[in-house]
């Protein structure tokens, strides 16, 4: 944000945006994508936790 103006925009013009590819949401602090039910960490191709739903239909096939 601009201090000068209040406007939404560095001093380059640039509007800061966290939503990215295919909308997901981009946390600059942590270089995270929050994918919905879990983050996703670009740097070491994973997310960082376990995927519930999947872990659920396992336990429910026994």
């Amino acid at each position: 944000m601009n201090k000068k103006d209040n406007s939404l925009t560095d001093s380059y013009g640039n509007v800061s945006n966290p939503f990215r590819y295919c909308g997901e949401y981009y946390d600059t602090e942590t270089g995270t994508y929050y994918l919905r039910m879990r983050y996703y960490d670009p740097s070491i191709g994973r997310f960082l936790a376990a995927d519930t739903h999947s872990l659920q239909k396992q336990l429910q096939k026994g």
